[in-house]
């Protein structure tokens, strides 16, 4: 599985990582392209799919989480054989 711009990644690509998300502590959400494709999958009616666009298609996924969860995305990505071109992590300083 790899993004092109023929057939870049779908929700469904990331469907089984975010689900042991959800199963396990990880304190993750899904954000961006990705997440506004899972709100009209699920809130939408199906003859509306086509009217929206969906799935939105995407050569990136954006996690707000901790950096263990991109770490294990890009792991398990990898191993679905998947080149990871490039992975970003960000710092929040919280000042005191």
């Amino acid at each position: 599985m790899q993004p092109s711009a023929k057939q870049p990644f779908s929700l469904a690509d990331f469907g089984p990582f975010l689900q042991t998300l959800t199963e396990g502590e990880d304190h993750s959400v899904l954000i961006g392209g990705m997440a506004v494709s899972a709100w009209g999958e699920i809130h939408l009616e199906p003859a509306e799919h086509a009217v929206f666009d969906l799935p939105i298609y995407s050569k990136d996924v954006d996690l707000r989480g901790q950096k263990i969860t991109s770490t294990l995305l890009a792991e398990t990505m990898t191993k679905d054989g998947v080149e990871i071109a490039s992975l970003c992590d960000s710092l929040r300083r919280h000042l005191t």
